[in-house]
């Protein structure tokens, strides 16, 4: 398997397994996903329709290539459909076959091991804060740590500006606020880190619902624990990806939306 690709936007090198281009921004089409297609004019690989630069070769798409041969009279002929398209009674057996071919590339697809090429304290929880209540997704054990890392971090900056602000307003409304603020942020924090460890879980393709085996005291914790610090987990029934497929799904309404 390769392990660098071109962007489809710009034409730069980029990891093979990476989402989004690093350099512009742009995200990655998967043909696996449905996405429409055609072939490259240099090296005829299949890539997406929209893409401006061939993701296997480099090739800009917009670029004239002429073909210094001609075409063969064996090339203009079409050739017929093959016999064994017959020997499917109708087009329910065609979508069948189509089908296991689909689960069959999910299959055999390697996925990166974060939504993050290069995982760290500032990425991995701006990954956390912006996703604070999307479950339908994979988090690797890498971007979840960072992130649980600088969830921390954070707590300790907001409870000090509560105490700045209480020390320079001493009253009964400063001690309110003070206390509104940190639960406000309490219950965030919460919200934060249930999702997270929700798609960690999923990253381990276990079900999200074993997130309340944390309320088993003790025990409970240490299991979670345990469960959050193993690796990456992939097979064939790959449900989760590090893309949200209801944000996806906005994301294509709004684009058709504004053309």
């Amino acid at each position: 398997m390769k392990m660098e690709k071109y962007c489809q936007r710009c034409g730069k090198k980029i990891m093979a397994t990476a989402e989004s281009c690093p350099f512009c921004g742009v995200h990655q089409d998967r043909l696996d996903l449905g996405f429409e297609s055609k072939k490259c004019k240099v090296c005829h690989e299949i890539i997406p329709v929209n893409a401006n630069y061939c993701t296997e070769c480099g090739q800009d798409q917009a670029i004239y290539v002429y073909r210094a041969t001609e075409t063969s009279e064996s090339e203009k002929q079409v050739s017929p459909e093959p016999e064994t398209i017959s020997m499917l009674p109708n087009g329910q057996d065609l979508q069948v076959e189509l089908e296991k071919i689909r689960q069959e590339v999910l299959r055999m697809e390697r996925i990166g091991k974060n939504e993050n090429p290069q995982p760290g304290l500032v990425v991995s929880t701006k990954l956390m804060l912006k996703e604070w209540f999307t479950t339908n997704k994979r988090m690797g054990r890498a971007d979840f740590w960072w992130g649980m890392l600088g969830m921390v971090l954070l707590s300790f900056v907001i409870v000090l500006v509560a105490m700045l602000f209480l020390q320079s307003m001493p009253t009964q409304t400063g001690w309110q606020i003070f206390w509104f603020i940190l639960r406000c942020w309490s219950l965030y924090y919460l919200m934060v880190t249930a999702a997270g460890v929700i798609r960690r879980l999923h990253d381990l393709e276990l079900p999200g619902l074993l997130v309340f085996i944390y309320l088993v005291p003790v025990i409970g914790e240490i299991m979670i624990l345990l469960l959050l610090t193993r690796p990456q987990v992939l097979t064939k029934n790959n449900r989760y990806g590090f893309v949200d497929p209801a944000r996806k799904l906005r994301d294509e309404i709004r684009k058709k939306w504004r053309k």
